[in-house]
């Protein structure tokens, strides 16, 4: 559901800086909102304050919402800090693997078969490590 941003309500939040939302705004120009942000159905938000903030910084007049209807206060409480305590940065090899990615993605012609090589040698390596591993 699409709602106004300027109906969503922000009050008695747990995180009070949304940090530098730039990036994100960036990402969301780019790629649109890849996950809504969440309200009840009186439009207090829950969850998405980043979100929020990197949509009115882009100037957007409104912003896609899942709806809900918690019925409790402690089960609000657990929406917002849910979506943040139970996420799981990359890990610094998994971040690697993006780059890795990224770069042939955006290779092309020797370039993009002296990359492929490299990650076939590479899985070829982790796939004997494994099977020396098993003995």
């Amino acid at each position: 559901m699409r709602i106004k941003i300027s109906d969503i309500i922000v009050a008695d939040r747990v995180r009070i800086d949304p940090g530098n939302v730039e990036l994100l705004a960036e990402s969301m120009e780019r790629l649109g909102l890849i996950n809504p942000v969440t309200v009840t159905g009186d439009n207090r938000l829950l969850a998405g304050f980043r979100r929020l903030q990197a949509a009115k910084l882009l100037g957007w007049e409104y912003i896609e919402c899942n709806v809900v209807n918690p019925a409790t206060e402690m089960e609000k409480l657990r929406i917002e800090a849910d979506e943040n305590l139970t996420r799981k940065d990359f890990t610094d090899r998994e971040v690697e693997r993006y780059y890795e990615k990224k770069r042939y993605l955006e290779a092309r012609g020797l370039k993009k078969f002296l990359l492929w090589l490299k990650r076939l040698m590479r899985r070829l390596l982790e796939f004997l490590k494994g099977l020396l591993g098993r003995r």
